[in-house]
């Protein structure tokens, strides 16, 4: 089962030592490069009155993630970094 917590000072190696299940590394950043991203933009994307802005990004080979996320209502932005395009909604 996948779940959330917050990294602290007794998690955070564990957090730096995750790592990809054989076959993802083509299609998923590097785990590190994901919590830095998180860590950098982690101010970006607040929730706003009764709304919010949920933002990802994807390979932009990946066609079945592509077309998971569209199916539940993500639209590309347009803005592409490296090889990921960014995905967005808004939660109402």
């Amino acid at each position: 089962m996948v779940g959330l917590k917050p990294i602290t000072e007794d998690n955070f190696v564990d957090a730096f030592n995750l790592s990809l299940a054989p076959g993802q590394e083509e299609w998923v950043s590097h785990p590190v490069r994901s919590l830095a991203q998180a860590y950098v933009y982690r101010d970006q994307y607040q929730p706003i009155g009764d709304s919010a802005h949920i933002a990802l990004t994807c390979h932009k080979d990946n066609r079945v993630a592509l077309a998971l996320y569209e199916k539940k209502g993500f639209t590309a932005t347009g803005a592409v970094y490296d090889d990921e395009v960014e995905l967005a909604m808004t939660l109402e």
